[in-house]
């Protein structure tokens, strides 16, 4: 039986490129690797969730959320497949990835932190077991910025690895202590759990503090690379496309794949 990778995308300040660096990294994994993934959104934004169907109609779209999976409705009743098309193809060649929906409501007094560990392990087996017999390749998860107990739920139940894209700001070397702390929760409730990289997101060549903010995260043993700040990848999220199939030459779209291999061959390392 093959073993799923799982990795969630994790940094505790919002605006750092995690859900279009999820959306971008399932789009070279599905798109050239022909991978099957499922993204799951955690985040009570939903910014996965509306990005990935932004080309569903409506009434094709799940009625159910992921809050419904954790008090006990089936993981395939709020999970919707989405089908993507490299621009300028005309021809039939589709690419699938697969997301689970998010709520609005995880992060509220009725929302995770309401419902009993007996519910959250049922819903974590419900979730593997849908992973396992749909033979999926990769799970992606979207994190939200700050919530303990939907960060025990993924990481006990889903997740064994971090990607951690960082924000070129003043503010990214002090998120690295945050980060420590976030790991070491992580692995009280997950001992597997472990940083598989690190990147930094938006890379504006123009401005020097960004360069400085690289420097200092290449110091970093995880360290994978920079995605540059292009019209590309923001136009992608637009149109509802990766980047990796909508400029399939572009600086980000190279950056996306040099951070699918690395990550991939670490993974092969550690397990």
């Amino acid at each position: 039986m093959k073993k799923v990778r799982r990795v969630a995308l994790v940094n505790r300040k919002g605006g750092c490129g995690k859900t279009t660096s999820l959306f971008s990294i399932a789009g070279v994994l599905a798109g050239e690797k022909n991978k099957k993934v499922l993204a799951i959104d955690l985040d009570a934004q939903r910014n996965t969730t509306t990005t990935m169907l932004m080309n569903v109609p409506e009434d094709e779209q799940p009625k159910k959320t992921i809050m419904d999976v954790l008090k006990g409705a089936d993981v395939e009743e709020a999970t919707c497949g989405v089908l993507w098309q490299p621009r300028g193809r005309k021809d039939f060649v589709r690419y699938k990835v697969d997301v689970l929906c998010g709520d609005s409501t995880i992060d509220a007094v009725n929302g995770i932190v309401s419902i009993s560990e007996e519910m959250l392990a049922g819903a974590g087996k419900r979730i593997n077991d849908y992973l396992t017999s749909n033979g999926y390749d990769w799970v992606l998860v979207d994190m939200p910025p700050s919530s303990k107990a939907t960060n025990d739920f993924c990481f006990k139940y889903i997740a064994d690895y971090m990607l951690v894209p960082f924000s070129p700001d003043a503010y990214s070397a002090s998120g690295y202590e945050q980060l420590m702390k976030d790991l070491a929760d992580a692995q009280i409730v997950n001992p597997r759990a472990r940083i598989i990289g690190a990147f930094l997101a938006k890379k504006d060549i123009r401005f020097g503090l960004h360069k400085a903010v690289d420097e200092e995260l290449q110091e970093l043993d995880y360290y994978i690379t920079n995605v540059p700040y292009e019209s590309a990848v923001a136009e992608s999220i637009y149109f509802g496309r990766p980047v990796c199939l909508y400029k399939t030459n572009s600086k980000g779209s190279k950056a996306y794949r040099k951070i699918v291999k690395v990550i991939d061959d670490r993974i092969s390392k550690d397990t």
